[in-house]
């Protein structure tokens, strides 16, 4: 199961990531294409960091 949820986790950061990167080039919508790109990054990291923390005091 922590596999699957890994997958789902970079599977929608690299489709919210991408859409940015549409947003910038193609809509010429550079604010919204910048936000979009780092709010993917920190999601992703929080994500991470989250799951990381829990399963430290887990096996702790």
């Amino acid at each position: 199961m922590p596999f699957l949820a890994f997958v789902l986790l970079v599977f929608c950061f690299f489709k919210f990531f991408y859409y940015g990167i549409y947003e910038f080039k193609q809509k010429q919508n550079k604010p919204g294409g910048i936000a979009s790109c780092l709010l993917a990054i920190l999601r992703t990291y929080l994500s991470d960091y989250c799951d990381y923390y829990i399963l430290y005091f887990l096996i702790k």
